[in-house]
């Protein structure tokens, strides 16, 4: 039955290390749209910083920061979406953190108890060796 508890502990373990790899690649992920964010960012606050008075430029101009303007809703859709999987993931991450002290806990009380069995057996055993000594000596 140990090998069995012990072997579910495992597993848990090993969903544990699950839980927080998937937590960090969430959390990785979302950096990368931070960063990209921020690079969109600076270039939209380039164009709007430019001053150019040719029609063409200024068109050009516009549709780019438009274009840039729609990537950076899209990406702060993105960043809501990766915030709340990154949220679940810690959550999972708790979750399996617990059932993993359960599993060690269960494991540590079996063993325990096993142990106290064996140690009342082993005294059964030496009790009945002293009482048959006990005796053999009382018949002599």
């Amino acid at each position: 039955m140990t090998d069995t508890l012990r072997r579910l502990a495992r597993l848990r373990q090993l969903e544990e290390t699950e839980a927080q790899r998937a937590l960090v690649e969430a959390q990785s992920a979302e950096d990368r749209l931070s960063e990209e964010t921020e690079a969109l960012l600076a270039q939209l606050d380039d164009l709007r910083s430019a001053n150019t008075l040719v029609a063409d430029d200024v068109a050009r101009r516009h549709s780019t920061t438009l274009r840039l303007e729609l990537n950076r809703r899209r990406q702060e859709r993105q960043a809501m979406m990766l915030a709340k999987k990154t949220e679940r993931r810690l959550a999972q991450l708790r979750a399996a953190m617990q059932e993993t002290r359960k599993a060690d806990r269960i494991v540590e009380v079996v063993e325990e108890r096993e142990a106290a069995e064996a140690a009342k057996a082993d005294q059964a055993a030496l009790d009945a060796v002293g009482t048959r000594g006990w005796f053999r000596r009382r018949a002599a």
